[in-house]
């Protein structure tokens, strides 16, 4: 579910984290917008990661101190939301 914080400023990590799947799925294309990398900055803020923007359009994560870029950081984020989530017996 969205914070309000992520509501306020239009869509959850959670609905642009689907597109990002979809648009690898169908076109093998991994990408991420500026706005893509920071509702997932914000998403993982939540989970205690903290990402720090660089001057040159990169993160910061400061639990690693590795420089990750915009498709990297939605990554960890996706990374992150699939932990989450409760496993199905199969």
């Amino acid at each position: 579910m969205a914070s309000p914080p992520e509501l306020a400023l239009g869509r959850s990590f959670e609905s642009r984290a689907h597109e990002v799947l979809t648009r690898w799925a169908s076109d093998r294309e991994l990408s991420a917008s500026p706005d893509d990398a920071e509702a997932a900055r914000r998403y993982l803020k939540g989970r205690r990661i903290k990402a720090l923007a660089t001057g040159d359009g990169r993160f910061l994560l400061e639990h690693t101190g590795q420089v990750v870029g915009r498709v990297e950081l939605v990554l960890l984020g996706l990374r992150q939301l699939i932990a989450r989530r409760p496993r199905t017996a199969p």
